[in-house]
């Protein structure tokens, strides 16, 4: 490695090196930076694991508790199975003025009837293998659409139907009445709306140029079908004459849910990118043999203006004027139903992980649940609270209004780098009269719990600070069980955890002894980097920076200053990320002690005169320590030697020189020696005109001492004086000169 001191002008540097007191420098030497990067960690200091925000709780595993922005967790609603139908997916919900609800199903293509009151029964076996959208009419008689055959049924009020229309497609998305009783219906492959006579005639309607129409619902308000189409995710205003307009164009690949509000607001589901491989995907209606996997968790974000994703699932807000608002984003796969409830707040069902969430006005989120089921394909409200139809597999829930009884939150695994001492647990939040909250640990040594980890610990109940049991361990987890009061429920909004790691002693790596002989490159730096300063004891003030270069190796006879400056540097670093500070010793190969160069040195690099070192070999040692980090007593340090290396301070000697004419030239012969390394290098020059190098008489730089025989250019008759200058491997010059008459 090479050293390279950067003037930051070349005038600068000049009037530096005349005054003899300033570098104006900077040190580039790759690997300077990261040992003198304070540490992230303190070794025997207390540090803290704080679960706090949404996305920490959101890490672990919920159960029974929903999960409020910014991070709050309660016990969830109650998830009360209202259906478990032998099928795969229930695809739709519908409920009748008598308060029954219906549910489509597949991969059997069975519609059931689940009493108010009472256990769900097959109410009609269509001959589909899907039914994936259910509608009421005006006099009470429901409609299924079904695949892979487009089949609409219309079903009596004994559970008894028959084949009401067949559409030339091949899913039926979604069914509509308008105010006059017309049926319309959306379908795909070739994203069109069909419009269904009384006696069973279709026909096309409104045409797309999407590849599905996967939701459809008529606003009142508008007189007009709202469509969420697939493909470039649009939502479109269709009138009762046909014509339709985009409302608005999402961005995603995806719209699979559409809720109105009372008040003409519009609220939309958007999912994957728009024309996008990797987008997420609605659930398609099963053929023979196909299955369907699960998705990965949600991380629910808010944001206050519309605008197109990058394939997360999002909910947006169409006002009755058009303004949209992108008012709820999330990760999860896809969001497949929506509606806003007697409240007015927004309730969406999503997938992969089966999550039900609840928006309110204000926009604050909150994850009231996930079910075991992978995705919440429809939802309706009931007086008797929300219902909800699942996907892989198919069941159907009451949500709420009471809430559980007792449910956890369960860290994840908390990884504190190195063998730690645990402390306390705390935890804030609130705990109303008859309600609980109470945690307990678990430690262990591997990155996931096994049969090696500790039990979990008795319930830890005091909120402001338990001790946490069991020895050091280098992993933990931590569960809270929330348990209620009839209505009444806790909430718990911060857990945190205290532990002192393990102090571990530093390391140092490398430690390297730049050569003698390098010195000052001018030339600005590509980068200006904050620089380092240090002083050394001539007063000379060098400074340090990083900018990327090599050093170079010194051709010139300039700086004669630098000739005695020597540079090391070394690379140390911390187990506990501690900041370190260094001793640096030194000592002749044959001597036993090592003397003090510096202590108490916060840098990995050092430059210093070795001017007042006698010639010999030496070897440098670098004793790293933590103590800036730890308490008298407590502090560890780690040592490293760099190779040996030469001082060399003294110039060769001239033993003998002599010139003479040949013509009208002169030859100069001149016999060199250095006690120590070899000569590396000589000019001459001639009545004190340019510098000139010159070769050895063998040709080679090869040993201690040379010889040397120099023709120089034709000169005029008279007197002239020729000066040889000769240099060893360390930069040290000696001048010597022979006139000739």
């Amino acid at each position: 490695m090479r050293r390279t001191i950067t003037p930051v002008t070349r005038a600068r540097a000049r009037r530096a090196a005349r005054a003899g007191r300033t570098i104006a420098a900077a040190l580039a030497l790759a690997g300077l930076v990261p040992a003198l990067m304070p540490g992230s960690a303190l070794a025997v200091h207390t540090t803290y694991w704080t679960v706090t925000r949404t996305e920490d709780f959101e890490k672990g595993t919920l159960e029974r508790v929903s999960l409020e922005k910014p991070g709050t967790v309660l016990l969830a609603p109650r998830a009360t199975p209202l259906a478990d139908p032998d099928a795969l997916y229930a695809w739709a919900l519908a409920r009748d003025a008598a308060g029954n609800l219906f549910v489509g199903t597949g991969d059997g293509g069975v519609v059931y009837r689940i009493p108010e009151k009472g256990e769900a029964v097959e109410w009609f076996d269509t001959i589909e293998m899907e039914i994936t959208a259910l509608a009421f009419d005006r006099e009470g008689r429901l409609y299924a659409g079904g695949s892979p055959d487009g089949t609409i049924f219309r079903i009596t009020g004994k559970g008894e139907g028959a084949t009401f229309a067949d559409t030339p497609e091949s899913y039926v998305w979604g069914l509509a009445f308008d105010d006059a009783g017309n049926l319309y219906a959306a379908t795909g492959t070739r994203g069109r709306i069909y419009k269904i006579g009384r006696e069973g005639q279709s026909e096309v309607f409104y045409e797309t140029e999407d590849t599905n129409v996967l939701t459809l619902v008529y606003d009142p308000k508008r007189k007009a079908l709202v469509a969420g189409t697939e493909g470039r995710g649009l939502i479109i205003e269709i009138g009762l004459d046909g014509k339709g307009h985009v409302l608005f164009d999402s961005g995603h690949e995806e719209i699979g849910a559409i809720a109105l509000a009372p008040d003409g607001t519009i609220a939309v589901g958007g999912s994957g990118e728009s024309e996008s491989g990797n987008a997420a995907k609605k659930p398609q209606p099963r053929k023979k043999d196909e299955t369907t996997s699960r998705g990965k968790t949600s991380d629910v974000d808010q944001d206050d203006s519309a605008a197109k994703t990058d394939g997360t699932a999002t909910v947006y807000r169409i006002a009755a004027d058009g303004v949209v608002t992108r008012v709820w984003e999330s990760k999860e796969e896809f969001v497949y139903a929506l509606l806003f409830d007697k409240r007015g707040y927004l309730v969406a069902g999503t997938g992969g992980d089966g999550a039900l969430y609840e928006v309110a006005p204000d926009g604050r989120a909150t994850r009231l649940l996930s079910l075991d089921e992978s995705q919440i394909l429809d939802l309706v409200e009931t007086p008797a609270g929300i219902v909800a139809a699942t996907g892989n597999l198919a069941k159907v829930y009451r949500i709420g209004p009471e809430r559980d009884a007792e449910g956890t939150a369960r860290s994840d695994v908390y990884d504190a780098r190195n063998v730690a001492r645990w402390g306390s647990i705390s935890w804030r939040g609130e705990t109303p009269e008859g309600t609980e909250i109470a945690l307990r640990t678990r430690t262990g040594n591997t990155d996931k719990p096994d049969g090696s980890w500790s039990d979990w610990s008795r319930p830890l109940a005091r909120g402001d600070g338990s001790e946490i049991p069991g020895g050091r361990s280098r992993f933990l987890q931590w569960e809270a069980t929330l348990t209620g009061s009839k209505a009444a429920t806790p909430r718990l909004s911060e857990v945190r955890v205290s532990f002192v790691e393990a102090n571990l002693p530093p390391q140092v790596k490398s430690v390297e002894v730049f050569p003698q002989g390098t010195v000052f490159f001018e030339g600005d730096p590509d980068v200006r980097p904050k620089p380092l300063f240090q002083e050394l004891p001539n007063g000379v003030r060098v400074e340090f920076t990083t900018d990327g270069r090599e050093a170079q190796v010194w051709t010139e006879a300039e700086n004669p200053w630098a000739r005695g400056v020597r540079t090391m540097r070394w690379d140390a670093t911390d187990p506990n990320a501690d900041v370190l500070s260094y001793d640096v010793y030194y000592r002749a190969l044959d001597e036993g002690r090592w003397k003090s160069l510096k202590e108490k040195f916060d840098q990995s690099l050092l430059t210093w005169e070795t001017e007042s070192f006698p010639d010999g070999d030496y070897e440098m040692r670098i004793v790293a320590s933590d103590r800036l980090d730890n308490p008298r007593g407590e502090e560890l340090a780690g040592e490293g030697l760099s190779e040996p290396f030469a001082v060399d301070n003294t110039p060769p000697e001239i033993l003998s020189i002599s010139a003479s004419r040949d013509g009208d030239r002169i030859v100069l012969r001149a016999t060199a020696r250095d006690e120590r390394s070899f000569l590396r290098r000589a000019l001459y020059a001639v009545d004190a005109e340019e510098w000139r190098p010159v070769g050895t008489k063998d040709g080679v730089f090869d040993a201690l001492e040379e010889e040397f025989e120099i023709r120089t250019d034709p000169v005029e008759g008279g007197e002239h004086t020729v000066v040889l200058k000769v240099y060893d491997e360390h930069a040290n010059a000696r001048v010597g000169r022979a006139v000739v008459r």
